[in-house]
Formats: structure tokens, C-alpha cells, sequence
């Protein structure tokens, strides 16, 4: 089995609850990857989506993702250019956003790219073999209403938290909770 965790905007492998977890798995000999999506601030559409799709490439039914934020859209992206045959054993969606929202400040621009034409999720759905959205009620960076948009648009179990926000601690145990959840 493979895993592969996307980070986030503004962030890095090294960052957030991404080395915890990769310890984790590793302890159970899974193995893990973690690119660096980021190489500019703030992300560029092209780099990452290149860079996921480079990592990606090969995924089966052996591999599970985990999104953070932006990266959940960047494997967003990428899913639905797959055939409908191909199948990715899971994804687990952590603090997924479903859209921009109509204003944003002038520095989120290049990030609204990721959303300048709207998602696939029946073909995301047809591709997944099981997903879970992870998300915060009390997430000011992508609001609740994103993973339950999410979670109903790809038909799939959403797990809700009270107080963690944008999910930016060193240990989630939540992600790896739900991860075993679409191992199984």
C-alpha cells in the first residue's frame, strides 16, 4: 500500500500534522509520499497541478490520498482525468474547499484558478473506490459548508470536529482514524 498526503497552500511536507502521520505509517510499513507542491507563494496552478500529476501517476488501487485545503483540489484535478476504469483504492478529503468564494483578496487570485471551471465529482466519485471529508466546523479558512458540500457531492461520510479550524497541528490523529477507515 502507498500513501499520498497533499499539503496545503502556504505550506510544506515538513509542516502541520504530515511528518506525524508519515511516522505513523511508516511504522506499519506503509509507504508514504509527500511532494513539495509549493515551489512559489502563492501556489501557481500550473506547478502543482504538474507536480501532483506527476505523483499520482501510477496510483491504483493500492494507493490512498489525503488531501489538506488546496490539496485536495489539486488531486481533484487530477482525478478527473483519469479513465473510468482506473480506480484509486481511497481518498481521505482534510479541510477540502468546494469553491471560491465571489470576493477574495487580491493575493488569492492565482488560487482561484484551481476553480475556474467546476469539479467533476461524478467522475471523481466513479474513479475513488471509498473517500471520507474531515473537516472543522469552526474552519475560518474553508467553512463547514465546503466539506458538506463535498461530502454530498461525492456521496461519502462526513466526519465533523469541533475546534481544530484549519487542521494545522502537529498530530491528527483524526486523519489516521479515518485513513483506517477506507484501508479497510
Amino acid at each position: 500500500m502507498k500513501v499520498i498526503i497533499l499539503h496545503r497552500a502556504f505550506g510544506s511536507p515538513n509542516d502541520d500534522w504530515y511528518p506525524w502521520l508519515a511516522r505513523k505509517l511508516n511504522d506499519k510499513k506503509i509507504e508514504v509520499i509527500v511532494p513539495a507542491l509549493q515551489p512559489s507563494t502563492p501556489p501557481q496552478y500550473e506547478s502543482w497541478i504538474k507536480k501532483a500529476r506527476e505523483t499520482l501517476n501510477g496510483a491504483d488501487e493500492k494507493t490512498f490520498i489525503i488531501g489538506h485545503s488546496l490539496g485536495n483540489t489539486a488531486a481533484f484535478r487530477i482525478l478527473e482525468t483519469l479513465p473510468d476504469n482506473k480506480k484509486i483504492g481511497g481518498m481521505v478529503v482534510v479541510a477540502g474547499i468546494f469553491s471560491m468564494p465571489e470576493k477574495y483578496p487580491p493575493e488569492y487570485e492565482p488560487i482561484a484558478r484551481f476553480y475556474d471551471k467546476p469539479i467533476n465529482w461524478a467522475k471523481i466519485s466513479r474513479v475513488l473506490r471509498k473517500a471520507i471529508v474531515l473537516h472543522d466546523r469552526k474552519d475560518n479558512n474553508a467553512p463547514f459548508v465546503s466539506g458538506e458540500a463535498i461530502s454530498k457531492s461525492l456521496g461519502v461520510k462526513l466526519i465533523a470536529t469541533d475546534g481544530k479550524g484549519h487542521y494545522l497541528e502537529k498530530e491528527l490523529p483524526e486523519v489516521l482514524e479515518a485513513l483506517n477507515e477506507i484501508m479497510k
